[in-house]
């Protein structure tokens, strides 16, 4: 059982890739990929939503890197999705200046986009 769910997603072009985390921060299965489109969402929102409830999860934590115009729409269904409203979900728009200065925190680990998505 975890409280709380994390979820980052890698926002792209044409396709993103999510990965869930446990208040352990350990991961939850493996990384999903979904089509940045409307459809792409709906099954992303399925994925979460049966993951949070096989967890016994009261709060999601959503985050993101700020991609311009390719997260817009991911945004405004995850703030607004009525699958969330059983949960305390919270949706974080992340500045790709402090994520770039964060990693430097860690310069000895690797960029972790290559890490998750070896399992897609």
């Amino acid at each position: 059982m975890s409280s709380n769910l994390f979820v980052g997603i890698d926002i792209g072009s044409s396709k993103n890739v999510s990965v869930f985390l446990d208040d352990a921060g350990q991961r939850i299965g493996k990384a999903l990929s979904f089509a940045n489109n409307h459809e792409g969402a709906e099954s992303f929102m399925v994925s979460l939503t049966q993951t949070a409830k096989s967890l016994m999860t009261t709060d999601i934590s959503i985050g993101f890197e700020s991609t311009g115009i390719y997260g817009c729409q991911l945004h405004f269904l995850l703030s607004s999705h009525p699958a969330l409203a059983n949960f305390n979900s919270k949706v974080y728009q992340l500045n790709p200046k402090q994520i770039r200065n964060f990693k430097k925190v860690y310069p000895d680990l690797s960029k972790t986009d290559n890490i998750y998505m070896e399992d897609i």
